[in-house]
């Protein structure tokens, strides 16, 4: 949600190229402007549009062309950004860096005492132009500026006055450097590179550049001036930081080729099945707490398809551990917190670590000293340095918005993870056989994933079918719920189809009253012991005019040709441990090719963000 950039070049080198390079790398966060501003002859000069990358980087090079002998911009620094509207519509006049003669500042984050700061300056002669909380930074640090014996200790007061969850980085008009700090959870990074210092919001922005980074905290500002990044924090004055390898190298967050990033990442789910499965049996042993078996209860806490996946976990857990088990959204989580029990682990799973009701619930849940664990999928994010111990998920950057691969190595470690906390709680070894077949079938799933991909050639028929649908269910009972809850939500987000997901019992409670011709249901329904209830529910809606698509295996295929149903997908035998991960590819490429259908922003659906850093 929002990314924002900023580049001191030591090299004499314009720093344009670089801050389009940035900006095409932090598109995976979700936006609807964006923009840059350099410093040049002591004056900004700026290029905002409403729109893409694309947009901006036609936009620079057509007042280039206008002016031949010139470049699009001139400047050895200066700030960009991607914006996700909050305050104000997506327009240009609220696209990012907001800026008048003095300063310009591009910001992520709410600030939450605007109205009355906005008020305040409106009465001293400030005039605004936009509908965004960001031109109150502008016009703030303007005043201060004018009242302040030095810039620093304008920047100082800035930072004290602005109340609010952010990050920002600002330039001053006659000043060689970037300021730039962070209030409550919006991530913020300074890096360190053989050519420049640069502040971004996380290391992919920055991937390129730095070799090294640095994580700003709470309250923490810096100056990034061409030999030097000083590091203050608003209580202790400068403050030592320690900078640690960049952990993405340089190609990994870009575009490898022509085709869809969200289409690559489905492919890439053997692999990174098959890697996680490695490094996460590597580094149990030292992640897990060492009296597992004296943890009354374990709860995850989690929002979007990391809640879906914490839902697989839940079964598993219960199941195999026989431990009370209970999954939060984290939106809920912060404001109704569920009592804690004096020996719970609580466990935060999040694909970028930046969440901020993930963070917010992290915090409130290491306040009552309870023991704090995360599944994530970036190292060094905020949700990495704020718990006690971790479980990476080793999915590499998700580029695309709607999560895919990041989902399946949750659902990888999170089955490994249940299997050990089982073994560790069932007493006289009587886990073992079982938590040793499971482990072997893990090992499999990567090739089983790989020969489920290559069904698409039917999705690919069936999503253009189911394109023209004007309601969509999924249905699935047990493990297959939170699978039919992810189908949903994948549909939703990719093909803007009105979609839901219902456990297949629920369906008459309610739902049947929409079942009529032109809704779809797409059942999940392997041959286990909850299929003759399943084929019980489709027949229901068989008989109420509504087409099925049904995913199940060979031993369940036979049972529908008398059911006339036109969609049997089938794939191979699962158990317990592999199902989830059988079950999912199909759902993912079904989303994709219902949305290449319609002719949707499959990798940047409208509306969405990739981290959601905001409230």
């Amino acid at each position: 949600m929002c990314g924002i950039i900023g580049i001191v070049n030591r090299n004499k080198q314009c720093v344009v190229q670089d801050l389009l390079h940035s900006l095409k790398r932090l598109e995976y966060r979700g936006y609807d402007s964006m923009g840059l501003a350099t410093l040049y002859k002591g004056g900004f000069l700026a290029c905002r549009v409403q729109g893409k990358w694309e947009a901006l980087r036609e936009k620079l090079y057509k007042k280039s062309l206008e002016r031949p002998f010139e470049k699009p911009l001139e400047g050895t620094l200066g700030i960009g950004h991607t914006r996700w509207a909050t305050h104000g519509k997506p327009l240009e006049k609220n696209a990012h860096p907001q800026l008048n003669s003095r300063v310009a500042v591009v910001h992520n984050g709410i600030i939450d005492n605007f109205h009355v700061l906005k008020k305040t300056l409106c009465h001293q002669g400030f005039h605004f132009e936009s509908d965004t909380d960001t031109e109150v930074v502008v016009h703030l640090l303007t005043r201060y500026l004018h009242e302040e014996t030095t810039p620093l200790g304008a920047c100082s007061k800035l930072f004290q006055t602005l109340e609010g969850s952010f990050s920002l980085a600002l330039l001053i008009n006659d000043l060689p450097f970037i300021v730039a700090g962070k209030k409550g959870h919006s991530p913020l990074s300074v890096g360190r590179g053989k050519e420049n210092y640069t502040v971004g919001s996380d290391a992919i922005a920055l991937g390129g550049l730095a070799q090294e980074i640095a994580y700003l905290e709470d309250g923490d500002w810096a100056v990034i001036a061409p030999h030097t990044i000083t590091i203050h924090h608003k209580d202790k004055g400068p403050v030592e930081k320690s900078f640690g390898n960049t952990p993405f190298k340089p190609l990994e967050a870009g575009h490898h080729s022509s085709s869809h990033i969200l289409h690559q990442e489905i492919f890439q789910q053997p692999a990174v099945i098959n890697t996680t499965l490695r490094e996460t049996i590597k580094a149990l042993p030292d992640a897990l707490p060492l009296d597992m078996h004296s943890f009354s209860r374990i709860t995850f806490v989690a929002c979007g398809t990391s809640y879906f996946a914490a839902l697989v976990g839940k079964y598993w857990i219960e199941k195999w551990a026989r431990i009370p088990c209970q999954v939060e959204i984290a939106s809920e989580f912060r404001y109704n917190p569920p009592p804690l029990f004096q020996k719970e682990l609580v466990v935060f799973i999040s694909q970028s670590g930046e969440t901020a009701d993930i963070l917010a619930s992290a915090i409130h849940v290491k306040a009552n000293r309870q023991h704090l664990m995360a599944l994530v999928n970036m190292p060094q994010s905020s949700l990495d340095r704020l718990v006690t111990t971790r479980l990476y998920t080793h999915a590499g950057p998700e580029i695309s918005v709607a999560s895919t691969k990041a989902f399946t190595s949750q659902l990888m470690v999170l089955a490994l993870f249940a299997l050990e906390v089982a073994h560790q709680c069932q007493k006289g070894g009587s886990f073992v056989d079982k938590k040793h077949q499971s482990t072997k079938a893990l090992e499999g799933v990567g090739a089983l994933v790989s020969s489920v991909l290559e069904v698409e050639p039917l999705i690919q028929e069936l999503g253009e079918e189911l394109a023209k649908a004007k309601h969509v269910f999924f249905l699935g009972r047990g493990l297959c719920y939170p699978l039919a809850l992810e189908g949903a939500l994948k549909l939703k987000e990719l093909s803007y189809m009105p979609s839901q997901g219902y456990a297949a019992g629920e369906i008459k409670h309610g739902p049947m009253a929409i079942i009529e011709k032109g809704v779809w249901a797409v059942a999940l329904a392997p041959f286990n012991a909850c299929f003759e209830k399943n084929l019980n529910s489709i027949q229901e809606i068989l008989a109420r005019g509504s087409r099925v698509v049904v995913i199940t295996d060979k031993k369940g295929k036979d049972f529908f040709k008398t059911l006339h149903v036109e969609h049997v997908l089938c794939l191979p035998l699962s158990q317990d441990t592999t199902l989830p991960f059988l079950y999912t590819p199909p759902l993912q490429l079904l989303a994709y090719h219902v949305a290449l259908a319609k002719g949707n922003d499959i990798d940047q659906p409208r509306h969405l963000a990739k981290s959601v850093t905001v409230e």
